[in-house]
């Protein structure tokens, strides 16, 4: 655990805690990796701009590079100082935790020792751990900066699938490369962190958790659904599991103890046919869930009928009720402006509006979008889910 040393205006981002109450952003900002963190890109400004419309004394993370010297680029030397950057970039006095997880651990490097720093070029795909997806180790770690401080924590990243499911059977599937599944096969392909803060004087705990798509990626005996489905599970049983109950030296919440959950858990629990989602909706009747939510993911691009998916979530129990929430930035308000040809002047879009075309032909067919759409798709594929909680148990 680290704790942030800067000297900022603090007020401007963490909200003002009355009796216990307290506010809670989750965001999945795509493949933020350490470049982008230490450049500022403009994709992290982005993001960073949209976090700031809202106060917050807790913050989820998710993709954010863990940094390692050399990892993916020679000029890259810092360690695991990407989310206290952030912090500085906010300008918070915030206590951080970080985990690489084990995603990339099995990548490759290239010959010149160094790893693949993105898939643009197809040959990285060869490269990339076929196990834990990544193509350089900590590439989708996760995190939280938080004011409150931090009282206990665990990270579970090491627990074997077939210790927490002794019927699981991984005879049949196959990695992204076509071999056989150790029987050793981890759980998670992150982790699995759990927290203890002190929300002046009451006990709140907290789990991070970025789960393994429920998605094959071409890989008809991919492994990933099933796993998805497992995670999740284990989830449920750590959630709302009984007491006596202990796997490893690790034991389910007790009953009746504030929590949230959080993280991108990708399943969206409404679908009729993945194990991942059967299990959301059994966990979503044990605990609340901050909602209802339309979605929280949207694929890229701006069309004009996005695929959609409600993957983020934000669970919660133990007493704990939700004063507000909000999710930033799905409302496109798309416009069709009309098509004109390639050497007219463009029109001229509306105020708190983004001004977008499509080539088709010889001509540009304009559109125009809410600008806070606009921004939110521009920094990452995820939306941004807020939420203030009263913890007066």
């Amino acid at each position: 655990m680290k704790k942030i040393c800067i000297f900022a205006l603090f007020f401007s981002f963490s909200s003002f805690v009355l009796g216990k109450t307290f506010s809670l952003i989750h965001y999945n900002i795509k493949e933020l990796d350490s470049k982008k963190v230490k450049e500022r890109s403009p994709q992290l400004l982005l993001a960073l701009d949209i976090i700031k419309k809202y106060p917050f004394d807790f913050l989820s993370l998710n993709e954010v590079q863990y940094d390692w010297p050399g990892i993916p680029y020679p000029s890259l030397e810092t360690e695991g100082k990407n989310l206290d950057l952030i912090g500085q970039y906010l300008g918070l006095d915030f206590f951080s935790l970080f985990h690489p997880g084990n995603t990339g651990k099995k990548a490759k490097k290239r010959e010149d020792g160094l790893y693949w720093p993105n898939l643009k070029n197809l040959k990285a795909r060869h490269f990339a751990d076929p196990i834990n997806f990544g193509i350089f180790p900590g590439q989708y770690a996760l995190g939280s900066l938080f004011k409150h401080p931090l009282k206990k924590k665990r990270i579970i990243s090491e627990l074997k699938w077939r210790d927490f499911d002794p019927s699981v059977r991984l005879e049949n599937y196959r990695d992204a490369f076509g071999n056989p599944l150790s029987k050793n096969m981890l759980l998670f392909d992150k982790a699995f962190i759990h927290g203890v803060l002190d929300v002046k004087g009451q006990d709140l705990h907290f789990v991070l958790l970025h789960s393994v798509p429920a998605y094959n990626f071409g890989n008809p005996r991919s492994v990933n659904i099933k796993r998805n489905a497992a995670q999740l599970k284990f989830l449920e049983w750590f959630l709302t599991g009984k007491e006596s109950e202990t796997l490893g030296g690790i034991n389910p919440l007790p009953r009746g103890t504030p929590f949230i959950a959080v993280g991108d858990l990708n399943v969206d629990y409404r679908d009729k046919k993945k194990e991942g989602a059967f299990v959301m909706r059994s966990l979503l009747k044990k605990v609340s869930m901050v909602g209802p939510l339309s979605h929280t993911y949207e694929g890229p691009g701006f069309e004009q009928k996005p695929r959609t998916m409600l993957l983020d979530y934000i669970l919660y129990g133990g007493g704990l009720s939700v004063k507000k929430f909000a999710v930033h930035g799905t409302v496109s308000q798309r416009k069709e402006l009309g098509c004109l040809g390639l050497e007219v002047n463009p029109p001229s879009a509306a105020l708190g509006k983004a001004l977008l075309y499509k080539l088709k032909g010889q001509k540009k067919c304009y559109f125009e979008v809410n600008k806070n759409y606009f921004d939110a798709k521009s920094a990452s594929d995820h939306f941004l889910i807020w939420a203030k909680f009263d913890l007066n148990t």
